[in-house]
């Protein structure tokens, strides 16, 4: 009638005995809990986007560089028109001359329109065949001022931050081309001739993002 008991005790004590056998064990240290394969993927992602963005991009107000020196076509239209300034009187060829360079530094900053560069060279090249007592002299300058003035109009400076300026050099070159009154003879307009070259100049620089000397 006894066994049941000492049996019971016997199996307690066993179990205890086993528990703190299992308690003394060393333990395998815990490891640390390493997120998931695809969140460090994306973190390393994000940080290698943004690094590459700035690198492709730079800074949001970067201003591109000028150009080290101005182009030949500018440096030549600059001398014409300067040419004509120096002479007492409107020189034939020397409009002519003009009227060239001003053709091949339009070309150079819009040479996608060869249309109307072309009708300004075909315009000098009428210009040049005509006999200085024609009274045409002045509608062929007004034509060729004309073009050059769509082009320049359609156009835009070579950085950004020139849009105001490159605007309002354009207004003053359309209200100096328009007050070459095609109706009067071309000699009697030197002023407005000279002035109208002189902002072709103006808008030029700007559109090529050069500074062209003057004197």
């Amino acid at each position: 009638m006894t066994a049941g008991p000492r049996i019971r005790g016997a199996r307690t004590i066993a179990t205890v005995v086993l528990a703190g056998v299992a308690c003394t064990q060393p333990q395998p240290p815990l490891q640390p809990v390493q997120p998931a394969l695809s969140e460090r993927t994306s973190l390393t992602s994000l940080g290698s986007e943004v690094h590459d963005t700035r690198s492709k991009t730079g800074p949001a107000d970067t201003v591109p560089p000028r150009p080290a020196e101005p182009p030949a076509e500018l440096v030549e239209l600059a001398a014409a028109t300067r040419a004509l300034e120096d002479s007492n009187s409107l020189d034939h060829h020397g409009i002519v001359v003009a009227l060239r360079a001003l053709a091949d530094a339009l070309a150079l900053v819009a040479p996608k329109r060869t249309d109307l560069v072309s009708s300004i060279r075909s315009t000098a090249d009428r210009l040049e065949r005509s006999p200085k007592s024609s009274l045409e002299h002045a509608d062929l300058v007004r034509i060729a001022l004309d073009a050059a003035r769509t082009i320049v109009a359609q156009g835009e400076p070579y950085s950004r931050w020139q849009m105001g300026p490159y605007a309002r050099a354009v207004t003053a070159f359309t209200e100096a081309e328009s007050s070459i009154d095609p109706d009067r003879p071309l000699a009697e307009q030197h002023a407005q001739v000279v002035t109208a070259f002189d902002g072709a100049v103006s808008v030029l620089e700007l559109a090529a993002g050069v500074d062209v000397p003057r004197g």
